[in-house]
């Protein structure tokens, strides 16, 4: 009886954990807080602003990961593929780490190269930490910045089908409203 018991309390945890999880990401200002923040670039180990890594007007992807998880691992793959194939229309994808950057720097470095990641990855701040709590993570954001779908954990194949939908309707809307809207030129800095 107590083993009934234990794995029924088991399964209402696995199922009810990215409900609690994808809750605290999106009662809050994470994705403003995050643009307002200096990162530590896994590439140059510099701190940067995180805004200059996303321009806005344009579609994005932040996938929140750890080297030691193995779905984030498996997911990378699927994330350089999506930024491959859109960012010609505009698609940012940004790894998020959050590991500490003082320790797991060289792994987050290795895992990015042996992963052949193009896009850019920095280490979460840790003020940010505690708003992390599951991994994997993938969030999506239209060119205005409103969260459009939101993935935690990860299962192989049903998950990339979802977030490769997902990233294909939020860069095609994209497409249609910059068409239908005119943008004003920008005028260049002369040199005289």
């Amino acid at each position: 009886m107590r083993r009934l018991w234990l794995i029924s309390g088991l399964w209402t945890v696995a199922l009810c954990t990215p409900v609690f999880a994808q809750s605290t990401l999106l009662n809050s200002n994470f994705r403003q807080d995050l643009l307002h923040s200096n990162v530590v670039s896994a590439k140059t180990d510099h701190s940067v602003a995180l805004a200059t890594e996303l321009s806005p007007g344009h579609p994005s992807v932040i996938e929140i990961f750890a080297t030691w998880c193995g779905p984030c691992r498996a997911e990378a793959p699927e994330m350089e593929r999506l930024f491959e194939k859109y960012r010609g229309d505009g698609l940012q994808v940004i790894g998020l780490s959050i590991e500490n950057p003082a320790v797991s720097l060289d792994k987050v470095r290795a895992f990015t190269k042996s992963a052949h990641l193009q896009y850019p990855v920095v280490f979460v701040p840790s003020s940010l930490r505690s708003n992390i709590t599951t991994v994997p993570d993938t969030l999506i954001y239209d060119a205005d910045g409103r969260l459009v779908a939101h993935f935690n954990r990860y299962t192989f194949l049903w998950t990339d089908r979802r977030i490769a939908t997902a990233v294909k309707k939020v860069v095609q809307s994209s497409e249609k409203q910059s068409k239908s809207t005119p943008r004003q030129s920008v005028k260049s800095p002369s040199s005289d």
